[in-house]
């Protein structure tokens, strides 16, 4: 019986110092589990947030919520609105 222990533990000694390198390939999610931080799937389009507007000055895009607005034109920042 105390041989049968023994081995036992050996293995799970073996188990803890050896980790997970047997695993072969990523891991799969189950089915109908989402994952928050994967993007769109490519039967799913992303949803439009905000549309991007080109700054005049400096060339850069950003979004019209961020960008100031001198009539028809957005700007990125205060330097490039003067």
């Amino acid at each position: 019986m105390r041989f049968l222990i023994f081995i036992f533990c050996l293995y799970v000694l073996f188990k803890m110092f050896r980790g997970n390198s047997g695993n072969k390939g990523p891991v799969k999610p189950r089915q109908g589990f989402r994952n928050s931080y994967a993007g769109p799937s490519a039967k799913q389009e992303a949803p439009l947030i905000d549309e991007m507007k080109k700054c005049p000055t400096c060339g850069t895009f950003n979004p019209t919520a961020i960008a100031l607005r001198r009539g028809s034109e957005f700007f990125c920042d205060e330097k490039c609105l003067k």
